[in-house]
């Protein structure tokens, strides 16, 4: 008799839950646009801004897929001297040797990126908690900020100091494969607005790790 109760109490869930879910929408049968805006950072490396668009589509009444596509800076703090040199050389006239001295003291990365992720979403009547995880690529465009510039002229390679003869040549990263785990929470301002508080994480395998803070607006499909 007590494992008959069990078994009614184990499927209680699972039998109430069938019911719930009878009025299920079928998958991919509605789409809801978002806009957000926020910013991204390292604790020790800096911070920069961030703009996304998403697209996300119900596979069940919790799980949704999300496409996105965004923009963002991301700034690596970095301390280190160049000693390196370069020369010109024009027809008639003997070739110029300069020699460059500096210190990089920061790299920026402009990261045009899309991903594609899952998002579970939690229904407290006023308010929609979510949590969620993704993957994307991102394509990088790569600057270099200088500080201390000194440079000096000379005519020939032999008058070039020794330990400026070695040509230094920066990394430049061009793309890269990111991951992000996250949370937010989705807050009614109409019946088909809902407000956006979002915090993730990714972690990138060419550049620096960054936490990410975003505010958005969630258009909803009737």
């Amino acid at each position: 008799m007590k494992k008959i109760i069990l078994l009614v109490v184990l499927f209680i869930p699972v039998i109430s839950s069938k019911t719930d879910h009878e009025h299920l929408k079928p998958p991919f049968s509605e789409f809801n646009f978002a806009l957000y805006g926020g910013i991204n950072f390292n604790v020790l490396k800096g911070s920069g801004g961030s703009l996304a668009l998403e697209v996300n589509s119900n596979l069940t009444d919790e799980f949704r897929l999300k496409l996105s596509l965004g923009y963002s800076r991301t700034y690596s703090l970095e301390s280190y001297h160049v000693k390196t040199f370069s020369y010109d050389e024009f027809p008639g006239i003997p070739p110029f040797f300069q020699t460059e001295e500096y210190d990089v003291i920061k790299k920026g990365y402009d990261n045009i990126s899309t991903s594609l992720g899952i998002q579970y979403i939690f229904n407290f009547k006023n308010i929609f908690p979510y949590i969620f995880c993704e993957g994307g690529y991102n394509i990088i465009g790569t600057k270099i900020y200088t500080s201390n510039i000194e440079s000096r002229g000379y005519k020939s390679i032999e008058e070039v100091p020794e330990d400026f003869r070695k040509k230094h040549v920066e990394e430049i990263i061009g793309d890269s494969f990111r991951m992000g785990i996250g949370t937010g929470i989705l807050y009614p301002i109409t019946s088909l607005l809902r407000l956006d508080f979002r915090y993730s994480y990714h972690i990138d395998n060419r550049i620096i790790n960054v936490h990410q803070f975003m505010v958005g607006i969630l258009f909803l499909s009737k």
